[in-house]
């Protein structure tokens, strides 16, 4: 036991509780179609000033179910042309790129009509907080499902977060803003997303006045947390300083100081996206609580006692 380096012991179980590998979706994520919702049309500070800032819920919003017969196409095509930001000429093509909307996406599938979605990529704050957009700021989270579809998947994650409490009283449901793209090696073509910040979210459902169900998430006031994992795996393996995350910064501000650290990565990005999934951080929590610059590991007679 006298040659044992307690604190270089120390520090390979603690590399262990982060899980540096690719197996870790904090470093490795990916969706999932039951596990997964993503958020769309939604900016990053508004998202984290409401549930975080002002302790406000969001209201999960879906997107128009297509159309059930031809003669509401032209109407239901105008609705989403304005509701989408695009223009439609009279049959039924978008003017900016000439695909069709509201129409059958194949042959083989002409029941199911292709639902306009909103890009997965969040948009970007105009300069002037206002001139937002009111859909921009209100109450609602959109998403890009229909209705059924998205109460299913609401549905489904609630039961899973609650089983979970229930089972481990740990929340593992998480609202992810902003990701990172990254690379294993200068040669890869595997692109590798981190999420950047974690926000616990709980799911509720509620009825409105007329009776109508819908679902809400809100900030369960645990720890908001940055991806230690991703800062530990990037200054041991590409020599790189992901800033911590304050609190008080604003997500925008945050992904700008990690554009600033991954500078000399030209493949690597930000990308700006939300997505509601389950995510672990206990192990974290381990690591944080046996770290040895919190002990004493010196004493007087040279034997190393772990607590003072």
């Amino acid at each position: 036991m006298s040659n044992l380096d307690l604190q270089k012991e120390i520090g390979r179980f603690r590399e262990r509780l982060l899980d540096l590998s690719l197996r870790n979706p904090l470093l490795n994520y990916r969706k999932s179609k039951r596990r997964t919702l993503q958020i769309v049309n939604e900016l990053p500070n508004v998202i984290y000033e409401r549930l975080v800032g002002d302790g406000k819920s969001f209201i999960f919003d879906f997107v128009p179910d297509p159309p059930t017969d031809e003669s509401s196409d032209l109407k239901t095509q105008s609705q989403q042309a304005e509701l989408f930001g695009t223009a439609t000429d009279g049959d039924g093509l978008s003017a900016s790129d000439g695909r069709e909307v509201g129409s059958a996406a194949t042959e083989s599938n002409q029941v199911e009509r292709d639902v306009q979605r909103f890009s997965i990529d969040l948009p970007t704050a105009p300069e002037h907080t206002k001139s937002l957009e009111k859909h921009l700021v209100d109450e609602k989270l959109q998403t890009n499902l229909v209705k059924d579809k998205l109460h299913a998947v609401l549905r489904y994650m609630q039961r899973e977060a609650t089983t979970a409490m229930q089972e481990t009283g740990i929340n593992y449901l998480f609202l992810a803003v902003g990701f990172l793209s990254w690379q294993e090696t200068e040669s890869s073509e595997k692109d590798r997303m981190a999420p950047l910040i974690l926000i616990p979210v709980k799911i509720e459902k509620v009825s409105k006045g007329n009776g109508e169900a819908r679902y809400t998430a809100s900030w369960d006031e645990d720890d908001v947390q940055f991806n230690l994992s991703l800062q530990k795996k990037l200054e041991r393996d590409f020599e790189l300083k992901l800033p911590f995350f304050d609190f008080e910064t604003t997500p925008e501000e945050y992904f700008a100081s990690i554009q600033a650290a991954i500078a000399a990565k030209p493949a690597w990005a930000i990308r700006r996206e939300a997505l509601l999934g389950f995510f672990t951080f206990h192990k974290l929590s381990m690591y944080a609580d046996i770290d040895p610059a919190n002990w004493d590991l010196k004493s007087e007679d040279g034997s190393g006692a772990i607590l003072s």
